[in-house]
């Protein structure tokens, strides 16, 4: 799994907060760099600690991960990039949509 196409990116970049300029200038990661690490490490089966060192750290990625789980945005990420990105081994797509059932706050937004 690559980083995602600008194209991608615009199918879920509204579920994001948006961000300021002076975001970069303190070192503060985008959540496109951010979703990039997330979408690494679940399309690869790999662990968080295993997350390569081109994209943002690990803690901040997994922390990312669960917030957007916990308040629905991971579900509509998934819905948003489709097949097209979500490509997953047999039973994986199934336990990705089984670990988000019955989250109430699907319209939720974090910042990365």
């Amino acid at each position: 799994m690559g980083r995602l196409t600008d194209m991608q990116w615009g199918r879920v970049k509204h579920l994001f907060v948006e961000e300021r300029p002076e975001q970069k200038k303190t070192g503060r990661h985008s959540s496109r760099e951010v979703l990039d690490g997330v979408l690494w490490v679940t399309m690869q089966g790999e662990r968080w600690q295993d997350l390569p060192a081109e994209f943002p750290p690990m803690q901040i990625c997994y922390s990312s991960w669960l917030a957007w789980r916990r308040c629905g945005v991971w579900m509509r990420i998934v819905e948003c990039l489709g097949p097209e990105v979500f490509v997953f081994r047999a039973g994986h797509m199934a336990r990705a949509r089984a670990a988000h059932s019955g989250l109430r706050h699907a319209h939720c937004r974090h910042r990365a």
